[in-house]
């Protein structure tokens, strides 16, 4: 059973890979060893055969997502080593680092720094679900809509929903057929079955998707209060205004143009300022003005709440029920299942732990992914995550794509591996790791130790945006922002067990060094004095010395260097002059100070274009704040 269960796995992960031939299979004989050991270790253990297999291969993701982190992996390391002529280690180095993480519960690597982080972090209680404070949007609409559905929606006509709402709320309820008619959709098209046992937003988010091969939506119309259903194209065109206050923020150091940044950032969009179209923010006085659409509204609200509410971790737009997933997941499961349709197969999982499931039917479809497909697959007592992944494994063997699922709604999703991936929103406080002053040095570390993508980085994916109390807010996947959940407890498993070291000396003289161009240089070694700390500048130093700003040529850079202001890759640059060295000599104090304004002054004109050097003297810190050196 091991060598069929492995080589099922390998061949699945093998299609997957996107590496050359002779890549792949070095990659797939590495796993194979690694999966033979652990197997052969665990019967040594007493483990049964059933059990030892469906572990060593729970220790590594499904086949999809572990094939995605090691391209990933692989595309970073590559980028990251062409200038020293190392791209033959990239896949390997990658492969090394992925399989020290899927062996990390059982410390493996006993004897090596990485076990003893391990070894720390489990002494360690662990988290649970108390330990997240959980926005949900829901909270912002009117009392009838968070009302809750008990009863499962049978399949029926768009009509019959209709007059089902309209008992349910008591309220008048309109339908859009002339939207509905431009959609190809007969009044008569019938809704899904949908599970219910939450509130009646909920389930119509769920029981509108997919409709007759449209997605449907609705929304509250702001001139007579009426629940209308309408196109989901649509929904989202209908712009109408929502005032908030954001006074607690401006009073916590944030100025209104940050304000602006982290909610349009840590939102869908699209808005006007960033994407050329969309929703607009207008400030005046502590209050700003949203024109945007009823999701982008209830987005808005979400963030503003999780900046406002206490707690280690903070997750948006998750439904209070997305708790009870972990612990279904760790439900156990038995099954014997012989050409038996998908969708049958997730029915008896559900009877079984409780847990719905609902399918992502376009993404499905577009990979070829077939819910009558059969699938095989014997199971005694596993936990229905793990149940899980090697049904998604049977499924590929006989339909040649690995589906996954995704949390949703409080449920779980059955989607593609080629899906867009969801982000969700997580306001982290990492105030027991660094001062407020050092999060962009955090920031940088996050960036380089999870797989991204980041658009600071890679120039899309993910954001991370500092505010104030020592947090973080942070928009990404669900795979990167457990990985960072996970980065922040090693850190501070270890941080427990550091020796105290002095706290540094804000006075102490720093030199650090910004890449710029001449002209720029000169701009800044002129403005820089008057906004900056303006009554230092003058003021000796204990040596005798003064703060100073001085420009070095860049050896090996001739005539203008071409840098994009604004616009787009593929748009014309402008040439803005020789590069240069710009050398600042100050105290630690001010130099966050001036990083501060530099930071500024780049988000205010949209001109990201100077060019820290890290790692000298500390590192400069840059524009995007994320230069520097390690966490102090």
């Amino acid at each position: 059973m091991a060598e069929h269960e492995f080589e099922r796995f390998l061949g699945v992960l093998s299609r997957l890979l996107k590496l050359s031939s002779k890549e792949t299979a070095a990659v797939a004989d590495e796993i194979c060893d690694h999966l033979e050991e652990r197997y052969s270790e665990l019967i040594g253990r007493g483990v049964s055969r059933d059990d030892a297999v469906k572990r060593a291969l729970d220790e590594f993701d499904d086949a999809g997502e572990f094939a995605a982190k090691l391209n990933q992996l692989v595309r970073q390391r590559t980028r990251r080593r062409i200038m020293t002529g190392a791209l033959t280690t990239a896949a390997a180095s990658a492969l090394a680092i992925l399989i020290t993480t899927a062996f990390w519960p059982d410390q493996r690597l006993a004897g090596n720094g990485v076990a003893q982080t391990a070894a720390v972090q489990q002494s360690q209680p662990p988290a649970t679900p108390d330990d997240i404070v959980y926005i949900d949007e829901g909270q912002f609409l009117p009392d009838w809509l968070r009302k809750r559905v008990e009863d499962d929606l049978k399949p029926q006509s768009i009509t019959e929903l209709k007059r089902f709402l309209q008992e349910f709320t008591g309220r008048i309820v309109g339908v859009d057929y002339t939207e509905l008619k431009s959609l190809g959709l007969d009044p008569k098209v019938e809704i899904s079955p949908t599970p219910a046992g939450a509130p009646l937003y909920v389930v119509l988010d769920r029981a509108l998707q997919n409709v007759g091969g449209e997605d449907l939506d609705w929304l509250i119309d702001p001139d007579d209060g009426m629940l209308k259903i309408t196109g989901r194209e649509k929904v989202a065109t209908i712009k109408f205004p929502l005032t908030v206050d954001v006074s607690p923020l401006l009073s916590r150091g944030l100025d209104m143009d940050g304000v602006i940044d982290l909610l349009q950032s840590q939102t869908t969009g699209p808005w006007h300022a960033v994407d050329g179209e969309g929703g607009v923010m207008t400030p005046l006085g502590s209050r700003i003005t949203i024109m945007a659409s009823r999701r982008i509204h209830l987005e808005c609200q979400a963030v503003l709440a999780a900046l406002a509410a206490k707690g280690k971790m903070v997750a948006l737009s998750e439904p209070f029920s997305t708790k009870s997933i972990g612990e279904a997941l760790k439900k156990e499961v038995s099954c014997d299942f012989q050409k038996t349709p998908l969708r049958e197969a997730l029915v008896d999982f559900t009877r079984q732990t409780g847990q719905h499931f609902v399918f992502d039917h376009r993404a499905l479809q577009d990979a070829g992914i077939g819910l009558d497909g059969p699938v095989t697959l014997s199971i005694r007592k596993a936990p229905l995550g793990t149940a899980l992944k090697l049904l998604w494994l049977a499924v590929a063997e006989e339909q040649g794509v690995e589906p996954k699922v995704v949390s949703k709604d409080g449920l779980l999703s059955v989607t593609s591996d080629e899906a867009e991936p969801m982000q969700q929103v997580y306001v982290l406080d990492v105030s027991d790791l660094v001062s407020q002053d050092d999060l962009p040095q955090l920031i940088s570390l996050i960036f380089h130790a999870t797989p991204g993508p980041w658009h600071d980085i890679d120039g899309d994916g993910g954001t991370i945006k500092e505010i104030p109390d020592a947090r973080i807010i942070v928009r990404q996947d669900r795979r990167n922002l457990d990985q960072l959940v996970k980065l922040l407890d090693d850190h501070r498993a270890v941080a427990k067990q550091a020796v105290p070291v002095p706290a540094h000396d804000p006075n102490a003289i720093e030199v650090r060094y910004y890449r710029m161009t001449e002209s720029q240089a000169q701009t800044l070694m002129s403005i820089i004095p008057k906004y900056v700390a303006a009554n230092s500048w003058s003021v000796q130093f204990e040596d005798g010395s003064l703060p100073s700003m001085d420009t070095i040529a860049i050896p090996g850079v001739q005539g203008g260097g071409f840098f994009q202001v604004g616009g787009v890759p593929g748009e014309p640059q402008v040439v803005l002059g020789p590069k240069v060295m710009l050398v600042i000599r100050q105290t630690r104090k001010v130099h966050r100070e001036i990083e501060k304004f530099l930071k500024d002054l780049s988000r205010k004109s949209g001109a990201s274009f100077f060019d820290p050097v890290d790692g000298v003297n500390g590192g400069a810190g840059s524009l995007d704040g994320s230069g520097g050196g390690g966490l102090n």
